[in-house]
């Protein structure tokens, strides 16, 4: 977006030394003038710098270059990460209940309104199915799933990178459901499981039912995983498995750079540590290109794939798949002793929507609405002036924000469910202390009200 671009601009400028701590910007009229850009861009592009901590602006002076100790976050968890047993089982279901409340302006859920979904397509071609073939809805779909479902996703894991055919691939009900199995097989109570820090707060329900050990990671707001403090972490405890989000990962968006990628899928190979990839947000970039996922560098069979089309197409389809490596024995026997079956209908549905070459339009279509509705996002933020850091991520649809430390995310996720706003605070994507001065957004709503939104947050905070 210009807006971005311009921000990105001055803000090389700034760090290349052009502008120095304390000296004053050019002023908006002078950027509308001289970089030939409108006066609401030069502006979104200073509140964005402003927000991000670069500048600071002073009443009736303009922006001013801020100390440099104010800079953009860097790795967001400094101490190092040692195993802790997670408890957060009752937040994460207090707080999603009330997030679900009718009436509120519905910003916590990490999950697409209507509008954002073929719902027309799949209704036709579910109605179809079952003209033809009634039995859909009391068949089971049996391990492995639907062949043409497996044969429809290996083609496209096949584009990114993935030399796989659909004998790889297990259907599953949901992601979440693929990523329990995956630690179900590999690790027993008590032991040691890597995750992201911020983490999505499924898995770290999943690790709380299983009785395992969380070892946070620090990630980088925007390139993600720290492959470093991995690597000492796992020379330092006995790590039974890894959990990675490495495109657009949940809470934070971050995507992990191609390089940090086959460096992290060197390290666990060498090490002969499963690694669990959660791709579920993969296919949403705001870019051209998908970005590659880990399992794209695995050679030994040591990368556990797994992903859905919850975000994307159907979230109560309950639709997802695992491409387990050298584990996909166990794992497909597991899967039959616990769930036997998934649903035939939809596991059908989907398969056909593939079959028919429509999925990348419609891709094209949410991707560009998504980078849309997170523009107009940040637009708004940055024109209130608000003491909250963020990065507008290069995909998905969920937005990480960075309070002020003094501020209690918990508090402010109260206060703002009375004013009728639901938000995630950031209490429930760590089993530790970390990121209680942190909220997240979705921005997949239909009729968002960012500057409402934005003018609510700064009366709470």
């Amino acid at each position: 977006m210009l807006y971005q671009q311009v921000a990105e601009r001055l803000a090389k400028a700034i760090q290349s030394g052009a502008y120095v701590e304390g000296e004053r910007l050019p002023s908006v009229r002078r950027l509308h003038q001289e970089w030939q850009v409108s006066f609401s861009t030069a502006l979104a592009a200073l509140g964005l710098l402003e927000a991000q901590g670069l500048i600071e602006a002073r009443p009736r002076s303009g922006y001013y270059v801020r100390a440099r100790s104010l800079s953009l976050p860097k790795i967001q968890q400094q101490t190092e990460p040692a195993p802790a047993a997670v408890e957060r089982y009752a937040l994460i279901s207090r707080v999603l209940q009330q997030s679900h409340q009718p009436g509120l302006m519905h910003l916590g859920a990490a999950v697409p309104e209507p509008c954002y979904l073929p719902l027309d397509a799949l209704k036709r071609i579910s109605a179809r199915c079952l003209r033809e073939q009634p039995s859909l809805l009391t068949d089971y779909a049996f391990a492995p799933g639907d062949e043409e479902l497996r044969r429809q996703i290996s083609q496209r894991m096949q584009l990114v990178g993935c030399q796989i055919d659909k004998e790889d691939v297990l259907i599953t009900q949901g992601c979440q459901e693929a990523l329990s199995l995956c630690l179900r097989a590999l690790a027993k109570p008590g032991d040691i499981i890597a995750i992201e820090s911020p983490a999505y707060h499924g898995l770290l329900q999943a690790i709380e039912a299983l009785g395992l050990r969380a070892l946070e990671i620090p990630c980088h707001p925007q390139d993600g995983l720290d492959v470093e403090a991995l690597a000492r972490a796992l020379g330092q405890w006995p790590v039974k498995a890894c959990v990675v989000s490495a495109n657009f990962s949940n809470p934070s968006g971050s995507l992990m750079p191609d390089e940090a990628k086959a460096r992290l899928v060197a390290l666990i190979s060498a090490a002969q540590i499963p690694l669990i990839e959660d791709d579920t947000y993969g296919d949403l970039t705001h870019g051209s290109r998908r970005p590659r996922p880990l399992k794209s560098w695995d050679r030994e069979g040591w990368v556990l794939y797994c992903s859905a089309f919850s975000k994307t197409l159907a979230p109560g389809f309950r639709v997802g798949w695992l491409v387990a490596g050298r584990f996909q024995a166990t794992l497909q026997r597991l899967f039959t002793v616990t769930a036997l079956a998934g649903h035939a209908l939809s596991q059908r549905v989907i398969a056909e929507y593939l079959a028919r070459g429509e999925y990348d339009r419609h891709l094209r279509r949410i991707r560009r609405s998504y980078r849309q509705q997170m523009q107009a996002a940040g637009e708004a933020l940055a024109a209130e002036h608000l003491p909250v850091h963020w990065q507008l991520p290069r995909g998905g649809f969920l937005l990480w924000l960075q309070l002020a430390s003094a501020q209690d995310a918990m508090q402010v996720y109260q206060r703002l469910l009375e004013q009728g706003v639901s938000v995630m605070p950031g209490h429930l994507f760590s089993g530790t202390e970390h990121f209680q001065h942190c909220l997240r957004l979705s921005v997949a709503v239909k009729t968002p009200q960012w500057p409402e939104f934005a003018r609510a947050l700064q009366q709470v905070l």
